[in-house]
C-alpha cells in the first residue's frame, strides 16, 4: 500500500487546543480552526474531508461552509448505513455531550433513525 500524501494525508491537530475552545464554549473559534485545517487539505487536493471527531460536528455545518468542500457528517453516513440496512433504531456509544444535542441525534432523528436510550439505575460499570 502506497504511503500517504503528508499534503493530504492525515491532519493531526493539537486537540488540547480544540478541548481548550470546547470547554471555554468558543465554538465559532473550534470551527474555524478546523475549517481551515479543512481548506489545507482541500487546497492539496483532496476532494473530500471527513471530519474524525463525534463531537466537533458540532460546528461540522460551520466547517462546511467555510471551506466550501463536500464534508461527510458521520450521522448522515450513519442513518445511510442504518436505512440501507433495513433498520429504524440503533444504539449510541457516545459522551454525553453528543448525546445531549441536536448536531448528532437530532440529525438521526430527522433521517428517521431513533436512538435507543438505556436507562441507568446505578453507576456505570467498569
Amino acid at each position: 500500500m502506497p504511503a500517504a500524501d503528508p499534503a493530504t494525508g492525515p491532519r493531526h491537530l493539537d486537540f488540547a487546543r480544540v478541548e481548550e475552545l470546547q470547554r471555554a464554549g468558543c465554538w465559532d473559534d473550534a470551527g474555524e480552526l478546523l475549517a481551515s485545517e479543512a481548506r489545507t487539505l482541500v487546497t492539496a487536493g483532496a476532494e473530500l474531508v471527513l471530519l474524525c471527531t463525534n463531537t466537533m460536528h458540532e460546528v461540522a455545518d460551520q466547517i462546511g461552509e467555510a471551506s466550501n468542500f463536500p464534508l461527510v457528517h458521520i450521522a448522515d453516513a450513519t442513518a445511510d448505513a442504518v436505512g440501507a440496512a433495513g433498520m429504524t433504531s440503533i444504539g449510541l456509544l457516545a459522551p454525553a455531550y453528543t448525546m445531549e444535542q441536536d448536531f448528532y441525534v437530532g440529525r438521526l432523528a430527522t433521517a428517521r433513525a431513533r436512538c435507543a436510550r438505556a436507562q441507568r439505575s446505578g453507576p456505570p460499570g467498569p
